[in-house]
C-alpha cells in the first residue's frame, strides 16, 4: 500500500508513541520537506530525523546534534563512548545498515559543525 507523506507520518507519529514509554509520549514533531519529520524531546537542537525514502523502500532515522559546536561535541562524545552499545541495541534487518557521521562527511548535509548518526532499513513502518 502506498501512502501520501502525510498519512505516512501520522502512522509513523502515532506507531513512535505506542512504541514509546508513557514517560517520553510528550514528544514534538516538526515536518520537513516531503517526506521529512524531526522528533525532539524538547530540545529541538537534539532530535531525531526520520526520511522516507520511498523510492528505494528505505526507512532512515538519524540522531542529529545541531546546536553549539560545544555542545554538539559533548554529546558527540557521550555516544560515542556507547557506541557499540548503542549499535548492539538497534534493530536488524536484511538490509539494514548503521553508521556515524560528522560535519561535511555526513551522507546527507548537516549543519556546520552539527553531528549525526544515521540508522537505515528497507523495512517500512506499518
Amino acid at each position: 500500500m502506498l501512502l501520501s507523506p502525510s498519512d505516512f507520518f501520522v502512522r509513523l507519529r502515532k506507531a513512535l508513541k505506542h512504541s514509546l514509554p508513557a514517560a517520553m509520549h510528550d514528544f514534538r514533531t516538526i515536518r520537513g520537506r516531503g517526506r521529512l519529520m524531526k522528533v525532539h524531546f524538547g530540545e529541538p537542537a537534539f532530535h531525531y530525523e526520520a526520511w522516507h525514502h520511498a523510492g528505494v523502500g528505505r526507512l532512515e532515522v538519524g540522531l542529529h546534534f545541531e546546536a553549539s559546536a560545544g555542545e554538539n561535541q559533548a554529546a558527540f562524545d557521550f555516544f560515542r563512548s556507547r557506541m557499540v552499545e548503542v549499535k548492539a541495541s538497534l534493530p536488524r534487518g536484511p538490509s539494514s545498515s548503521h553508521g556515524i557521521a560528522a560535519g561535511p562527511g555526513c551522507t546527507r548535509p548537516c549543519r556546520p559543525g552539527g553531528w549525526m548518526t544515521s540508522c537505515s532499513t528497507t523495512r517500512s513502518p506499518a
